[in-house]
This record gives C-alpha cells, sequence and structure tokens, in this order.
C-alpha cells in the first residue's frame, strides 16, 4: 500500500507542477506581449494645426523626396518611408517630443506609426487623411 500511496502522490504531484508550468507561461508570454510601446493615435488636421502652434513636435513626411517637393505642410520634415536607412534616420529624433506622421491619404503614416511603435517614442501621431485631408480642409502647404 505504501508504494501505491507514494506513485499516486507523485502522479499529483507531478500534475500540479504541469498546472503551474502552465500557468507561468501564460503569464510569461502575456507580459511579453504586453511591453510598453509608443502608442499611435490618429489625429484630425485641425488638431495638429493646433499642436503645430502651440507645441515643440516632430513634424515628420514620410512621402518620397518628390512628393514632398510637390508640397507639404509647414515646417515639416521629409524622412521618405521607402529610404533604405528610414530606420536610422527617424531613430535620430528626439523620442521625447511628439511626433505626427502624414502620407499622401494615411495608408503609408500608418505603417510607419506601427513600424517605430517599439523604438520608444513617447508619443505618435498619424494625421488622419494624410496630406489630402489637410489640404480639403484649407490648411496651407508650401513647395
Amino acid at each position: 500500500m505504501d508504494s501505491q500511496s507514494g506513485r499516486a502522490q507523485q502522479k499529483i504531484d507531478f500534475v500540479n507542477m504541469k498546472k503551474y508550468t502552465i500557468v507561468l507561461l501564460f503569464v510569461l508570454i502575456n507580459f511579453s506581449c504586453n511591453r510598453t510601446k509608443g502608442q499611435s493615435n490618429l489625429i484630425s488636421c485641425n488638431s495638429v494645426a493646433e499642436l503645430i502652434n502651440s507645441q515643440d513636435i516632430n513634424l515628420i513626411d514620410v512621402r518620397t523626396p518628390d512628393e514632398f517637393q510637390s508640397g507639404h505642410i509647414v515646417g515639416a520634415q521629409n524622412i521618405d518611408f521607402y529610404d533604405p536607412n528610414f530606420q536610422k534616420k527617424i531613430n535620430q529624433l528626439d523620442k521625447s517630443i511628439p511626433i505626427v506622421l502624414y502620407c499622401r491619404s494615411g495608408k503609408r503614416s500608418a505603417r510607419c506609426a506601427a513600424k517605430i511603435s517599439d523604438d520608444g517614442f513617447k508619443i505618435i501621431y498619424d494625421l488622419e487623411g494624410g496630406i489630402v485631408e489637410w489640404t480639403l480642409a484649407g490648411h496651407e502647404i508650401i513647395n
């Protein structure tokens, strides 16, 4: 009887150890997936105009240089999303200052925001509708 009860106790201990291991793995996976990263927020044209006038921001046009030359928001810096050195250039910016990204219609800037969300930027804004929406709203662009 003693050997049978000993085996039964070992079996119970083994099952409990498996349960604890599964719980531990779940906790570890949950923490690794929820690490702190920059939050990307869609922002309206009017809100971007207010930000430009009220605080220090990194205003980044992620379109190609030709697109940038055809017209861009006053004060914008061009960092081409398709440039092989994009990541290096974007990471040279001050990450403590909010970054506002825009492109033509919002697709590239959304991809850019997702791409840089792990790079330490505290606040990431994505101009909703891009420069198309900006100009439709009557805001100024320069060549």
